[in-house]
């Protein structure tokens, strides 16, 4: 693998911290979790449901509302800290240079509006376009993520679209300013696994074409491998695994790593598919010890008395665990 200057770093969070103060005491959802994504890369954040991936979006697009906050660290976009910028500079950065896909096109989209319409007010809200020129960049960008009769389809309703390509319209909506970062939260929720191949084509089609890093977040373990370049494992709000696709799926470290590596089905093998026991801890209060510790079958009296260590086991593949310390 080609080794990557400090200039090709896109995107640098570091020691990123988001809390949720409820009234029966702090939830630490993401606990100084650190990465960085490069420029014209797909890097993948995976981990089970509750395990902050989501937060760690909206954190980087600066949209915790309370009682969230992010109570410490960086979020570096090309070098400048966004969490120190104010809400009028922050939307202009949301939806043209970082823009996020989310779960449930058909929910995020208004369901009031053509598609046609909404996707020409993120051309007359951000790049300040007349409205015939915004029509007829509307219609190419509909086209370039796959919607056929584009020019018609553009006068139909949200209701009137398929779950597939309502996918495409938020693609559409999201990358018609063609952002330096594309976020795409679980962007194959409830898709079948033909639409979700197309999806994931898009989405590198659109990396090669427009040059842009994605941030690529999933549960799925099988979109990582066939679509990513990097990857970080989170759990309990810690990354505790990242490296690139090779390395983690090849010599993964970390046991949970490992353990959900060994709960994917392969076709090829007649091995019983193993479980990871137990569920993601609570967040609230929680201790310094190993949050995985409770469901690690390697885990050594120092595991429960300290944060693990984060480590450089080989140039770029860092794991945060006591095996390694």
């Amino acid at each position: 693998m080609i080794e990557k200057s400090a200039e090709d770093i896109l995107l640098n969070v570091q020691n990123l911290s988001t809390y949720f103060f409820l009234y029966k005491g702090v939830m630490k959802v993401l606990d100084s979790i650190s990465f960085d994504i490069r420029k014209r890369e797909i890097f993948g954040l995976v981990g089970e449901s509750g395990s902050g991936k989501s937060v760690t979006a909206f954190s980087i697009l600066r949209l915790i509302e309370e009682p969230g906050r992010i109570v410490e660290g960086k979020v570096l976009f090309k070098d400048q800290d966004i969490l120190h910028f104010s809400e009028r500079e922050m939307r202009e950065i949301r939806g043209k240079r970082i823009a996020m896909i989310f779960q449930q096109a058909k929910t995020a989209l208004n369901p009031f509006m053509r598609v046609g319409d909404q996707v020409e007010r993120i051309y007359r809200v951000h790049e300040k376009i007349a409205n015939e020129k915004a029509r007829r960049r509307t219609i190419e960008i509909l086209r370039k993520v796959g919607i056929p009769e584009s020019e018609r389809r553009a006068r139909d309703y949200p209701h009137q679209f398929s779950g597939g390509m309502s996918q495409r319209v938020m693609i559409a909506l999201m990358t018609a300013c063609n952002p330096e970062l594309l976020i795409a939260d679980e962007p194959t929720t409830g898709l079948d696994v033909t639409t979700q191949a197309q999806i994931l084509d898009l989405m590198k089609e659109i990396r090669d074409r427009e040059s842009s890093s994605i941030l690529l977040i999933t549960h799925d373990l099988g979109i990582v491998a066939q679509t990513c370049d990097r990857v970080a494992v989170m759990h309990a709000g810690h990354i505790v695994e990242r490296g690139s696709v090779y390395d983690i799926f090849k010599e993964p470290k970390h046991p949970y790593t490992r353990m959900l590596l060994e709960s994917i089905p392969h076709v090829e093998s007649r091995l019983k598919l193993k479980g990871i026991p137990g569920s993601v801890p609570s967040l609230m209060d929680i201790p310094l010890a190993c949050r995985f510790s409770e469901r690690c079958s390697e885990r050594m009296p120092l595991c429960l008395q300290n944060r693990p260590p984060t480590v450089e086991v080989k140039p770029g593949h860092m794991v945060m665990c006591c095996l390694y310390a």
